[in-house]
């Protein structure tokens, strides 16, 4: 499949844009992450401050991987999503190095474990080998619980990034 080269830094996507975000959102992270429709998406975007998105298109302009930052409680964090069939094609480090060019250091919750179902029922592979592949930082004494969901809190520092 052809692809394009990572276009961004958006403040703002399309609702088209949107919709297929929360499609692969809802396909790809454990189903206790996912949202019922695109308004509560929405509800969660505008909680989040300072949104940067950036994305991958196919040549019929579908989005095939997507990285955003944002800030959450004095922190820069981010979330990421690689489309199934792109995975395993560095897509996802390409996307993170984009993001990094203006940030010195993101966080993220990974899921640590492979016990977590995805809204199909098939098991969620925790991507927390690909993140230590980069260099990011583990800091298992920071952990998040939201439905049902477990994460550790890891961070990407511009410096040490692989």
């Amino acid at each position: 499949m052809k692809i394009t080269n990572v276009l961004g830094p958006f403040d703002h996507l399309s609702e088209t844009q949107l919709k297929q975000i929360l499609e692969l959102w809802n396909t790809l992270y454990p189903a206790g992450l996912c949202y019922e429709h695109l308004g509560h998406f929405e509800s969660f975007l505008e909680e989040l401050g300072q949104i940067k998105h950036w994305i991958v298109l196919s040549k019929h302009n579908k989005i095939l991987a997507w990285i955003m930052t944002f800030d959450r409680s004095g922190e820069r964090w981010f979330s990421i999503i690689v489309s199934q069939q792109m995975q395993g094609q560095g897509l996802g480090r390409q996307l993170i190095s984009s993001a990094l060019e203006k940030e010195d250091l993101l966080n993220g919750w990974v899921v640590n474990h492979n016990n977590t179902l995805k809204k199909d029922y098939s098991p969620y592979l925790s991507p927390l080998p690909f993140y230590k592949k980069l260099g990011c930082e583990v800091i298992d004494q920071e952990k998040l619980k939201k439905s049902g969901v477990s994460c550790v809190k890891i961070r990407i520092n511009k410096d040490t990034f692989m």
